[in-house]
């Protein structure tokens, strides 16, 4: 293995220079390999930031030389198998990514997981057959442990490679951090050059030092830069409202194409990707097939759909606490429940299928870093390594947790669900919107409803917008909120405000709200329907 482990070549990145052993630039001089080039390293993205286009091929190449880095500030040796092995698992670690894989994997589940068992194997094996050097198809078998154990599949134990490669704080994260920062134009500097003297292999694991001599603030601030910058690229560009919505359009035109895992999925970049998608319904006038190039079309010209349909993190909290926890989001993840839902809707109001997209996030996402695993040092030794967020971590050093607990309390608030409407179909806003709130069980953000909806759709008046805000305020027993907003709704309807005027409206408020509402929780627990003898309102 020492030939193939000699330097061979030099590629260039920004700033530096990557230095490559033979078996490394043999697998780069692949299809399997060269493929990850035409892969957007932040996808849908760049319809929201025009520079964020750099790829996934150019990202292992910078994996490879964090991962390089890090193995030197743990002092390991580079004529070991370790170097070589976890630098192979680094240049390999995104080898099974499909096009789009976090829209259609992580965000939607259209597919299974990029990283896992079968597909791992899979495209592992192609690239293998691809490489006429022996001792680079070597290499590649040797890394395949690392890349299960990163991957989570079932009986791969992770160890310290696997955790420096791509667990938390890893190679992965120091590599697309700033570069993910530098192409979108999220203006923050890394603030975390020290982390590397405090890395460490404890039980087989690889973590961060906490302490040298005591507590080291500049490492916590090393750390807390990272979660930071992190945060910042979560609310910035994952969650932005536009790619929200381009990454539900494509989920949406997947799931009518019945898009299921192939391994031709491993051939394909992102542009024959969406060319492929075209394909599937060009010429077919099944109503799914027009759904899915309607969608398409208006993501292949950045038609973006326009939202109207919001729920925060706040509402859905409330939601599932008469519920189980997390049902929401497990409702509204599934694939199809959301075609059911938004078939229904669109037949209801006479739009065409696909004319409505539908974005539910996972209500844990971006809480990666918060398990970074510590470990440092007390009178016996050693204490650790455990997650940074652990009760071990708030006795020993309350300070740290509790700023990391802010930090992933902030995460936590970034949870949107949206729903959102063809451009053309904006004027249905008003009625898709009531019917949403009735399918959900949960009214619109009325907020969202205040300062954008009125603003910004067409054919959403000031009236419609009282409605929804009123249905909010009577479902959370905020009765003088829902008496001035009746005395609003009674204005614009040109009625004389006066004592029975409101008492009638409030009652057709609460026969309409009331009426086939009963299942979905549409009104204060214990409140009985008008059949059942209620009064008009609560006194």
């Amino acid at each position: 293995m020492e030939n193939a482990n000699k330097e061979f070549k030099r590629f260039r990145i920004p700033d530096r220079d990557v230095r490559f052993s033979r078996a490394e630039a043999a697998v780069t001089q692949t299809r399997g390999f060269q493929r990850l080039f035409h892969l957007k390293q932040l996808g849908l993205a760049y319809l929201v930031y025009p520079c964020a286009t750099h790829t996934r091929g150019g990202h292992s190449i910078e994996c490879l030389d964090e991962a390089t880095r890090i193995l030197r500030a743990l002092h390991v040796d580079d004529t070991s198998d370790d170097f070589w092995e976890v630098r192979m698992a680094a240049l390999l670690h995104d080898i099974g990514h499909v096009p789009f894989s976090h829209t259609l994997e992580d965000e939607h589940l259209v597919l299974p997981k990029h990283d896992k068992g079968k597909r791992l194997d899979d495209i592992l094996e192609l690239l293998r057959q691809e490489l006429l050097d022996q001792e680079a198809r070597d290499m590649v078998d040797r890394a395949k442990p690392i890349l299960h154990a990163i991957s989570g599949t079932d009986g791969a134990e992770p160890d310290w490679r696997s955790d420096l490669v791509g667990n938390t704080v890893c190679a992965d994260l120091l590599a697309y951090i700033t570069t993910d920062a530098a192409w979108t134009g999220i203006e923050k500097r890394p603030g975390y050059y020290r982390i590397y003297d405090y890395f460490a292999k404890e039980d087989n694991r690889f973590c961060i030092r906490l302490t040298k001599g005591g507590l080291r603030t500049d490492i916590v601030s090393a750390i807390l830069d990272l979660l930071d910058m992190r945060y910042a690229l979560t609310e910035r560009v994952i969650f932005h409202h536009a790619k929200c919505v381009a990454s539900a359009m494509l989920a949406r035109a997947a799931r009518l194409c019945d898009l299921q895992e192939n391994d031709e999925l491993l051939k394909m970049g992102d542009e024959v990707f969406l060319d492929h998608l075209e394909s599937l319904v060009r010429g077919n006038n099944a109503t799914e097939a027009k759904g899915a190039g309607l969608v398409l079309g208006a993501l292949r010209a950045r038609r973006l759909y326009k939202r109207i349909f919001k729920v925060n993190a706040e509402q859905r909290e409330i939601w599932d606490k008469s519920r189980e926890e997390g049902e929401f989001c497990s409702r509204w993840r599934n694939g199809r429940n959301i075609e059911e839902l938004l078939a229904k809707v669109e037949q209801r109001y006479t739009l065409p299928r696909g004319a409505l997209v539908l974005w539910c996030p996972d209500g844990q996402s971006g809480m990666k870093l918060v398990k970074a695993q510590v470990v440092w040092e007390h009178a016996g030794g050693w204490h650790g390594p455990v997650e940074l967020r652990s009760s071990d971590v708030e006795k020993h050093f309350p300070g740290v947790y509790h700023r990391v607990d802010q930090i992933e309390k902030q995460y936590l608030d970034l949870w949107t669900f949206w729903a959102a409407i063809h451009p053309d179909h904006v004027k249905q806003a008003p009625g898709v919107v009531e019917t949403l709130a009735e399918e959900l069980e949960i009214p619109c953000d009325p907020v969202f409803c205040k300062s954008y909806m009125a603003q910004h759709i067409e054919g959403f008046p000031e009236s419609e917008k009282l409605w929804l805000r009123i249905m909010d305020a009577w479902h959370n027993r905020y009765m003088p909120e829902v008496f001035t907003l009746l005395q609003q709704e009674a204005a614009y309807a040109d009625k004389e405000i006066d004592t029975v005027v409101i008492d009638e409206t409030i009652a057709d408020v609460v026969g309409r709200k009331k009426r086939g509402s009963k299942e979905k929780g549409l009104f204060p627990p214990g409140e009985q329907t008008e059949d059942e003898g209620s009064d008009a309102g609560p006194s």
